[in-house]
């Protein structure tokens, strides 16, 4: 028998090894329990990293795509903008009459075309370039189409552009102001040149003040006291030129920046009407719309509209009305241009056989180039007043006439006249692509550029 101090002893040997095991079984655990973390906290660092990893090389990807893509279009531009290269140079062999075939084109009577293939790049066969060229009685139209392989994961970028070229012959405007006789410049006007077939000289063939230069000339062949008369605080960016033995009057803080010379000289040919003046349909006196596709000759007594009647003429390609008696626009009315579609080349020439008065809404030119519009005045037409709200923006030739511009409507572009007076607030802008052929390398001047 166990005495009790023996039960005390194992009961305490009992206890001593209990202990020791609750010990190592709580190390064991928590041994266990920290490895556990481990894991779970790598797993988690490394969810984070490849997530991180996985962003980067998506935003790496995406980026890549945006670069190639950006740099895909620049070449097809290019390449859109070579073919048009192409297409001119060939334009101006058939303008000019250079001998030699038109290497790679397939023509008819309207339209000529090349293929892709001609002006595949022999470095890099990925770029290639088209052109199609359509021609009508007064245009050339250039569509030019550029394309440039990729990537494989993306299809093939085409970029296209079109562009309207008019040949460029003999100019009666040699100067951006003409006349025979005296030319009166007065109030406030503002004189000063652009080009709208030189994107550096204008801004989508449009006047940009901040591209305009000072070639604007203003001339007389007249050998009177004064030829040319200057008042108020006018001011003409450019020059000035009087026949010899012409003289010079100017006053007030009229500005000439340019030169004052005696060597005016010019040839007024006579305007010929170029289609037949048999009535084609009743004077035009009330709202009246003129549509044209590719070209239209109308010959009508008189125009006489006001209030608020329109004569508009609209579509595409050349309209020339012949008017045997006088053209009169008042009231809120106006003659305006509408290419339909928009965009496309359409251009009026008015024959004028005696006075012309355009007041009110004045002329619309919807092209807003001034090759688009232009009034010829007969040995009959001795009068043209211009008073309307809108700019003119065309040209004048008138050898008879007394051309007379006042009010707050300006002109764009070019006029000749008998003898000018020009009054008002209005700007005069010379558009110089409207001069002659006389440099050899120019055989067409610009009339649109756009991409499609």
């Amino acid at each position: 028998m166990c005495s009790r101090y023996d039960n005390e002893c194992a009961i305490r040997d009992c206890n001593e090894t209990f202990c020791m095991g609750a010990e190592m079984r709580t190390k064991a655990d928590s041994k266990s329990k920290r490895s556990g973390f481990v894991v779970a906290t790598a797993l988690i660092l490394t969810l984070i990293i490849s997530f991180i990893v996985a962003s980067t090389l998506h935003l790496c990807l995406q980026e890549y795509r945006l670069s190639v893509n950006s740099s895909s279009r620049v070449t097809a531009l290019h390449a859109a903008e070579a073919g048009a290269a192409l297409a001119c140079e060939e334009l101006f062999k058939q303008i000019k009459g250079v001998s030699g075939a038109w290497s790679g084109w397939t023509s008819s009577e309207t339209t000529m075309q090349m293929g892709w293939s001609n002006l595949t790049s022999t470095m890099d066969p990925s770029f290639d370039a088209s052109y199609f060229v359509s021609v009508n009685t007064a245009t050339y139209t250039i569509t030019s189409s550029g394309r440039v392989a990729v990537a494989t994961f993306q299809d093939p970028t085409e970029r296209a552009i079109e562009i309207i070229l008019r040949p460029v012959e003999f100019s009666v405007f040699e100067y951006g102001m003409l006349a025979k006789d005296l030319i009166d410049n007065s109030g406030h006007m503002y004189m000063d040149s652009f080009n709208s077939s030189d994107p550096a000289r204008s801004t989508n063939g449009q006047y940009d003040p901040d591209k305009a230069g000072d070639n604007m000339t203003v001339a007389t062949a007249s050998e009177e006291d004064p030829g040319f008369k200057g008042s108020g605080n006018g001011t003409i960016n450019g020059n000035v030129a009087v026949a010899p033995g012409g003289s010079f009057d100017l006053s007030g803080d009229f500005t000439i920046t340019g030169d004052q010379t005696y060597d005016a000289e010019a040839e007024f040919p006579d305007v010929e009407v170029p289609f037949s003046t048999s009535f084609t349909r009743s004077s035009i006196e009330s709202d009246t719309t003129i549509s044209v596709s590719g070209s239209r000759d109308v010959s009508v007594p008189k125009i006489n509209i006001g209030g608020e009647d329109h004569l508009t003429i609209t579509g595409s390609g050349t309209c020339r009305i012949y008017i045997d008696e006088d053209v009169s626009v008042g009231g809120d009315s106006t003659i305006r241009l509408v290419p339909d579609p928009a965009g496309a080349d359409l251009a009026v020439e008015l024959y004028a056989n005696k006075t012309v008065n355009i007041s009110g809404g004045g002329v619309v030119n919807g092209s807003n180039r001034a090759i688009n519009f232009s009034i010829w005045g007969t040995e009959n037409c001795e009068d043209i007043n211009y008073s309307g709200q809108a700019d003119y923006v065309g040209t004048i030739y008138a050898p008879y006439a007394e051309l007379k511009v006042s009010g707050q409507g300006g002109i764009t572009g070019a006029v000749v006249a008998y003898k000018i007076t020009y009054s008002g607030d209005g700007a005069f802008h010379f558009d110089e692509s409207l001069l002659g052929s006389d440099d050899p390398d120019r055989a067409f001047s610009l009339v649109r550029w756009i991409e499609i």
